[in-house]
């Protein structure tokens, strides 16, 4: 794993990732929400939120010339999205992948079917 590139820094640093931090709380509430009917408790979703936002203050590259916010958003949601497919009681997520998978699949056996099947032509 990566190390942070704010560890070795300044008591400045550590005071402007704490910021950013507590200025984008607002954005891991509303992320975790989406996840509530996974079954997993609030206090996880929202601490797994804010593990992914140390990792968006972290990675984040102000030379990308993309915004804090929506670096914080990717990996809150990835962040989130990890941590429920591996301890979700339901098979919350994992059965919109699984439909996705299934109606390509359909296609695949429709087009499998001879053609006299399709066509109405007796063969």
């Amino acid at each position: 794993m990566r190390r942070c590139a704010i560890a070795g820094e300044t008591a400045t640093v550590f005071r402007a990732a704490r910021q950013l931090a507590k200025r984008h709380q607002r954005l891991v509430l509303e992320l975790a929400e989406i996840y509530r009917p996974s079954g997993l408790l609030w206090d996880d979703l929202t601490g797994e939120g804010q593990l992914g936002l140390m990792r968006a203050i972290c990675r984040f590259d102000p030379d990308q010339h993309i915004g804090f916010a929506t670096c914080a958003a990717w990996w809150v949601m990835v962040t989130l999205q990890e941590y429920v497919l591996k301890h979700s009681p339901r098979a919350f997520g994992r059965a919109q992948v699984g439909a996705n998978h299934r109606r390509s699949g359909d296609a695949g056996q429709r087009r499998a079917e001879p053609l006299g099947a399709m066509s109405g032509i007796a063969a």
